[in-house]
């Protein structure tokens, strides 16, 4: 099906992607007129009446950690009808670079709706052009770029975090894209802004910098400060850690640890972090397979159990600078 727009007249990047957007979208890098490529995604941020886009297939459904329901994933012949419970619901078109928001519930705040986007509905893009992104926040360093994959509440944003004020560039938060070029597995830049919590940036001496509540539903904060340190071209992915919580080694007084994953322990929790969603397209999940299987044959995957303590977080980051040293 195809929609009638307004005037895309902002242009942004994000994910790797040049986005047309007829609404302004200020966590984002705005491109320079000189600079304003074909687009790889045309977004309507404002909502539009739904046609008819014929029969819905439910092909995934997701809860909250509280078991009530979140999201809503069906498919039609021309896209998917992504349905945030509560909230709003996006339309994804499978071949024409489009993402439609056709329907608020209530009176969405702009941040909320702005979040949903860039950080719930864009990796389900990704995937549908066929990129690989995976859910991971990742951190420059030497030589290239780590990341860390996890449950949420694992502490992937935090040890970020940690590192950003160590001096370390930020490359993704939550959604990190792969590419494969030259035989290297390649990370790809995802946009400025990481996501915390207020005990963790108090207890890093950011909060007084500027930052942006990240949903009307959330208490975490968008941090903007360090949009000046962000990555701006894709790296080689050095690193993996599938982080792991052992909140028990806080009375044992063990320090964290890294141990290699190598094989099957290596791809599991590669599919895991995966953001492959259509279960009824086979083309789509054996790319999806081959790519994580050479992922995990490529860059080593390691294991990190940590301790849910702040006071504990330098053991951590050095653990882990001193495991990429090695």
């Amino acid at each position: 099906m195809r929609w009638r727009f307004g005037k895309t007249t902002h242009r942004y990047r994000v994910y790797g992607l040049v986005v047309a957007s007829d609404s302004e979208i200020p966590e984002l890098e705005r491109l320079l007129v000189s600079d304003q490529k074909t687009p790889d995604v045309v977004l309507s941020l404002k909502p539009l009446e739904m046609g008819v886009i014929g029969d819905l297939t439910p092909i995934l459904n997701s809860s909250r950690p509280d078991g009530s329901p979140w999201l809503v994933c069906s498919k039609t012949s021309g896209g998917y009808l992504l349905s945030f419970v509560d909230h709003a619901e996006f339309w994804v078109g499978r071949s024409h670079g489009q993402v439609i928001c056709v329907r608020t519930r209530g009176q969405i705040p702009d941040n909320t709706l702005r979040h949903l986007l860039l950080d719930q509905a864009f990796p389900f893009v990704l995937n549908v052009l066929g990129k690989h992104p995976i859910h991971a926040t990742a951190v420059s360093v030497s030589g290239g770029v780590c990341a860390f994959m996890g449950p949420a509440g694992s502490g992937k944003s935090t040890l970020a975090a940690s590192l950003l004020v160590e001096g370390h560039d930020l490359f993704a938060d939550d959604c990190l894209p792969l590419i494969q070029a030259r035989g290297k597995i390649l990370a790809v830049p995802a946009y400025p802004g990481l996501r915390l919590w207020r005990d963790v940036s108090d207890a890093m001496g950011i909060s007084g910098r500027s930052n942006v509540k990240v949903s009307h539903y959330s208490e975490k904060s968008r941090m903007v400060a360090f949009s000046t340190r962000f990555a701006s071209k894709p790296a080689p992915l050095v690193r993996i850690y599938a982080v792991e919580r052992d909140d028990d080694a806080i009375s044992r007084g063990v320090p964290p640890s890294i141990e290699p994953l190598l094989g099957r322990d290596a791809l599991l929790p590669l599919i895991r972090a995966s953001y492959s969603f259509d279960v009824t397209d086979r083309r789509a999940l054996k790319r999806d397979f081959d790519f994580l299987a050479a992922l995990a044959t490529s860059v080593p995957v390691r294991r990190l159990r940590v301790a849910h303590d702040l006071s504990r977080l330098p053991a951590v980051r050095e653990a882990v600078l001193s495991d990429l040293h090695n």
